[in-house]
């Protein structure tokens, strides 16, 4: 006999996240699809050049932390092992709830 599993049915992303927070979500899957140096990335996005490092090497981090862990999470989705669960701990710890962890691995793991 064959047992069908009925599919997780999640919210829309609009409903567990802020538009701030889906704008971080959104650049940083266009982020981790381009190879490094090509293309605007998610710093020259959101970042002045007022908050560029000495040398006019840019920052590549967000300003805000809870962001920034959102923004590295969804950047690691595809990768497997220790980092993957010390980046899902971190996101735990900032505050994001398993809801917003199992949107993240569903809606992220998808091509752009």
């Amino acid at each position: 006999m064959l047992h069908l599993i009925e599919p997780e049915i999640l919210p829309s992303g609009a409903f567990i996240f802020t538009p701030l927070e889906l704008t971080v979500i959104a650049l940083a899957r266009r982020e981790k699809c381009q190879k490094f140096g090509s293309g605007r990335h998610l710093a020259q996005a959101l970042f002045q050049k007022d908050q560029l490092l000495p040398g006019g090497r840019e920052n590549g981090t967000l300003a805000d932390p809870r962001l920034e862990v959102l923004r590295a999470f969804v950047k690691i989705l595809d990768r497997r092992g220790q980092r993957l669960a010390a980046a899902t701990q971190i996101l735990r710890e900032a505050g994001f709830s398993s809801l917003q962890e199992t949107w993240l691995r569903s809606e992220c793991a998808r091509p752009l």
